[in-house]
């Protein structure tokens, strides 16, 4: 089942924790329609730019774009283990 974008819009955003050395300042007020809100992005002190490769882990769900994170969903050169469900099993 997909959830729409209204319904998406009107749930409260949940951060993602993040790596030491990550830092980022970003416009809160901006509308969301300009997507863009991020200013400054950078990775032990080197700045990150729309070209750069890095490294993301996530979970399946969120990597499937979901909670809305469907920028997740163009990663490349995916490595994956268990699923997320089989966890406390294994």
């Amino acid at each position: 089942m997909r959830t729409s974008r209204s319904a998406l819009a009107a749930r409260p955003r949940v951060p993602l924790a993040v790596s030491q050395g990550f830092g980022c300042r970003y416009h809160p007020d901006q509308p969301r329609a300009d997507q863009v809100r991020i200013q400054d992005l950078r990775f032990q002190g080197m700045t990150l730019t729309p070209d750069s490769r890095v490294r993301v882990t996530a979970n399946a769900f969120l990597t499937a774009g979901g909670n809305g994170f469907t920028a997740l969903t163009a990663g490349t050169a995916r490595v994956t283990g268990i699923q997320d469900r089989d966890a406390p099993v294994a």
